[in-house]
């Protein structure tokens, strides 16, 4: 999960949920909203290592 200033700030190309997602976190009482995504590719390790 990213935070949306994040996006704001990176200029990342975001799109509007058809149904939110409720994301509840294991704290009591703390809850929240999902109702944007994004689709990002992510490259993980060394690209050089291939």
């Amino acid at each position: 999960m990213i935070s949306s200033e994040f996006v704001r700030a990176n200029q990342l190309p975001k799109f509007a949920l058809e149904k939110p997602v409720i994301l509840e976190l294991a704290c009591v009482g703390s809850k929240s909203t999902v109702q944007y995504g994004l689709t990002a590719k992510i490259l993980l390790g060394t690209p050089f290592l291939r």
